[in-house]
């Protein structure tokens, strides 16, 4: 085994995303920062979902300093974490009802905290 595998395997989930989700952001901040004008929109799927509150919190400003717009989609149990740095939060639900499936698109309200 090499050193990298050995480390990766003795830290949490959380201790291994970070490093990823930097190592992405100055990827990024390279390629939009070489001169030409961009959208700088990033899109994150399943963003943060081993991370503590802390460091889902860290993330999330680095990229909001970094003057990125963020799509993330989240863990309804990271909901709580990220929200209340967003401007806006959406959460999508699909349900079945009489046989059919239904889906939604809801503004988040701490109501609807999940877990609680």
């Amino acid at each position: 085994d090499n050193s990298l595998t050995k480390t990766i395997s003795s830290k949490s989930g959380g201790e291994t995303q970070t490093p990823f989700y930097i190592a992405i952001l100055a990827s990024l901040l390279n390629l939009y920062d070489s001169g030409r004008d961009s959208l700088r929109l990033v899109i994150f799927d399943e963003a943060f979902d081993k991370m503590d509150s802390e460091r889902i919190e860290k993330s999330v400003m680095l990229l909001k300093e970094s003057g990125f717009q963020t799509i993330i989609a989240t863990p309804t149990d990271k909901i709580p974490y990220i929200a209340p740095l967003a401007n806006d939060t959406y959460v999508a639900t699909t349900e079945i009802i009489n046989g059919f499936k239904s889906s939604s698109l809801n503004r988040w309200k701490k109501e609807m905290e999940f877990g609680e």
